[in-house]
């Protein structure tokens, strides 16, 4: 008899939406517990006081969260995330 494996995630931040999406590869269920809801449409959220703070999405997160969720980043900026591209120089 084969049993159900269930992942329980505790907060529905930008870490807890990963860590459930990382787990649904190796959980049969993955439950998102979450004691606020989340808006209809982009909002900051009552329960983070850190969301109405500026956020950026550096390189290398991009390139791993677009691994886990193709498309994310054309999807990001259709909802009206800005873009800012910036070039890295090397000086050696």
């Amino acid at each position: 008899m084969q049993r159900e494996s269930h992942a329980i995630i505790m907060g529905g931040s930008l870490a807890g939406m990963l860590a459930a999406r990382v787990l649904a590869k190796h959980f049969d269920r993955v439950s998102i517990v979450e004691r606020d809801f989340f808006p209809e449409k982009p909002a900051p959220r009552p329960g983070i006081p850190q969301s109405r703070h500026l956020h950026i999405l550096l390189t290398r997160g991009k390139i791993i969260l677009e691994q886990l969720f193709p498309g994310l980043e054309n999807e990001l900026i259709a909802q009206g995330c800005s873009e800012v591209r910036s070039e890295v120089y090397r000086v050696v």
